[in-house]
C-alpha cells in the first residue's frame, strides 16, 4: 500500500513528490496518480473510518474523493498548471460504496484563472458509484510557498 504521489514530471508541478498530504493519509487514500491534467486515486472502504449510520461510505467520503482527483487534475492542467483552490462542486451519487473504489478525474476545460473538471468513482467491477463536476480556481503563491487570501474591505 504506497501513500506517495507518483508525477511523471514533479520539476515541472512542485509539491507533487514524497508522502500524501496528511488529511489524504488519514482518509486512507493511496496510489495517486497525476499528469496532463488527469488524476486518479485509490481508496479501500473501512466500515470504521468511512461508514454512515447504515453501513454503506458517507457522502462526505465520495465528496472528498471527487476534489481530491479533480484538485490534482486542475493543479497538473498543461496548459495553466499550478496552486488551485476549489470553487464549486457538484456530486451525483449513483450507487452505495461497500468496498475498495479508485477514482479519476480529468480537466474539462479551462483559462487563465478557472479551471472546469470531472470525476468519477468507481468499483472494482468499474461500476460507477458516483461522479462529480468541479470548478477550480487558480491562486498564486507567496514566497513562503503559502497563498494569500484577498479580502474584501
Amino acid at each position: 500500500m504506497s501513500a506517495s504521489h507518483s508525477v511523471p514530471d514533479s520539476a515541472a508541478l512542485p509539491g507533487l513528490s514524497g508522502p500524501l498530504p496528511p488529511f489524504l493519509q488519514t482518509v486512507g487514500m493511496r496510489n495517486l496518480v497525476v499528469a496532463d491534467g488527469q488524476a486518479s486515486i485509490e481508496l479501500d472502504f473501512d466500515a470504521a473510518v468511512h461508514a454512515n449510520g447504515i453501513g454503506v461510505a458517507h457522502g462526505g467520503v465520495l465528496c472528498t474523493l471527487l476534489d481530491v482527483v479533480m484538485g490534482y487534475a486542475a493543479y497538473a492542467w498543461p496548459a495553466n498548471p499550478g496552486p488551485i483552490v476549489t470553487v464549486n462542486q457538484n456530486v451525483q451519487f449513483i450507487n452505495a460504496m461497500r468496498g475498495p473504489v479508485r477514482v479519476r478525474g480529468r480537466v474539462v476545460s479551462g483559462g487563465k484563472s478557472m479551471v472546469f473538471c470531472s470525476a468519477e468513482v468507481l468499483d472494482e467491477a468499474d461500476s460507477s458509484i458516483a461522479i462529480g463536476q468541479g470548478a477550480f480556481k487558480k491562486i498564486a503563491l507567496n514566497r513562503g510557498g503559502r497563498f494569500e487570501i484577498n479580502r474584501v474591505s
